[in-house]
C-alpha cells in the first residue's frame, strides 16, 4: 500500500470519526425528539437509542480504521519504500463508481418502490459488480436484508416503505 492509499485512508477515517461525533453531540439531540409511540419517558429505550448506537458503531469503527492506519504508515516510513508511485487500476476504480451507482440507485428505488423491492434489486447487482460468483454470499445478503426488515418492522415497529 502506497503513502497516497494511507493517506487517503486516514483523511476518511478522519471525516468518518468526525461525522460520528456531530451526529452524536448536535443532530441526534436537535433533530431527533426523545418520545415516540413504543418507548415511556421512564423506558432506557428511546427514539434516539439506535441512532446513537449507530453513530457509536460508526465512531469506533473510524477510530480502529485510524489507528491501523497509523500504523500502517508507521511501517512504511520504517521500511522506506514509500519512494515509488502506484499505478492507477483502472478497472478497480470503475467497479467502485458502478458500486456508488448502484448505491444511489437503491436510495432512488427504496423510495420510489420500497425496501424490499429495492433490495430484491440492488444487492445482486453489488456482488455482480465485485465478481462474487458463490451463491451462498447472494443468501447471506437476503438472510440480512430480512433480518433488518423483522428488526426495524417488528422491535423498532418503525414502517419501512
Amino acid at each position: 500500500m502506497g503513502s497516497k492509499n494511507i493517506k487517503a485512508e486516514a483523511v476518511l477515517a478522519i471525516l468518518f470519526l468526525l461525522l460520528s461525533l456531530w451526529a452524536i453531540f448536535i443532530a441526534i439531540p436537535s433533530e431527533i425528539n426523545l418520545s415516540s409511540t413504543w418507548s415511556t419517558v421512564d423506558s432506557r429505550v428511546n427514539s434516539r437509542t439506535f441512532p446513537y448506537f449507530a453513530a457509536i458503531i460508526m465512531g469506533t469503527a473510524a477510530l480502529i480504521q485510524l489507528i491501523s492506519v497509523i500504523k500502517k504508515y508507521i511501517a512504511l516510513k520504517k521500511t522506506q519504500q514509500g519512494a515509488r508511485q502506484d499505478k492507477i487500476i483502472w478497472q478497480k476504480e470503475l467497479r467502485a463508481i458502478a458500486v456508488f451507482a448502484v448505491c444511489v440507485v437503491y436510495g432512488i428505488l427504496f423510495v420510489n418502490i420500497g425496501y424490499i423491492f429495492a433490495t430484491l434489486i440492488t444487492t445482486p447487482l453489488v456482488l455482480v459488480i465485485l465478481g462474487d460468483r458463490k451463491w451462498q454470499h447472494y443468501l447471506i445478503v437476503y438472510g440480512v436484508g430480512a433480518a433488518m426488515y423483522g428488526i426495524f418492522q417488528f422491535l423498532l415497529k418503525i414502517r419501512l416503505p
